[in-house]
């Protein structure tokens, strides 16, 4: 299943991927969700070329029906990997349990659009599950989807305060 969303800031290309690699900005996105509890960046590599971050979360679990089970955590980092000579971040997930069967991945590509820079942003979601996976892999669909329209505000109001 993949989730794709494209949006436009009015804001120099550079600048948004700049934001989009940030402390501040993965922090920020992060504690913004009602499921998790704590947040910390690290950055692993920064080059002329690109840079590599991870950024570790400590969530609430979740319910086969995607409700939030406060009962217990669950410690997650996601893997990113930015390309400065085109504008490129990739994502890589991972979580706790259920690696072999859950992998959720995505891209996001910073370009050039008029004025200001095009975000477009895709997502995939596989989760091999037996007879509930494809179920699952929905209500994780739906939860990037409200997330992807959250980021972009945060996304929009930070590089507006440093433009």
């Amino acid at each position: 299943m993949t989730v794709k969303h494209s949006a436009r800031i009015a804001a120099d290309p550079d600048l948004v991927a700049k934001t989009l690699c940030s402390q501040e900005y993965n922090e920020a996105n992060q504690r913004a969700r009602e499921d998790n509890v704590d947040v910390r960046y690290e950055l692993v590599e920064e080059t002329d070329r690109g840079m590599a971050f991870d950024v570790f979360v400590t969530s609430y679990k979740r319910k086969k029906t995607g409700a939030i089970d406060r009962s217990g955590t669950e410690k997650t980092v996601t893997h990113y990997t930015y390309t400065a000579s085109n504008r490129l971040l990739h994502w890589q997930h991972e979580g706790e349990t259920e690696k072999s069967r859950v992998n959720v991945f995505g891209d996001t590509r910073v370009s050039p659009d008029g004025s200001g820079a095009r975000v477009d942003r895709e997502v995939t979601i596989d989760i091999r599950i037996p007879v509930i996976g494809r179920g699952i892999a929905k209500i994780v669909s739906r939860e990037f989807e409200k997330g992807i329209r959250r980021s972009q505000g945060l996304l929009e109001r930070i590089v507006a305060e440093k433009s």
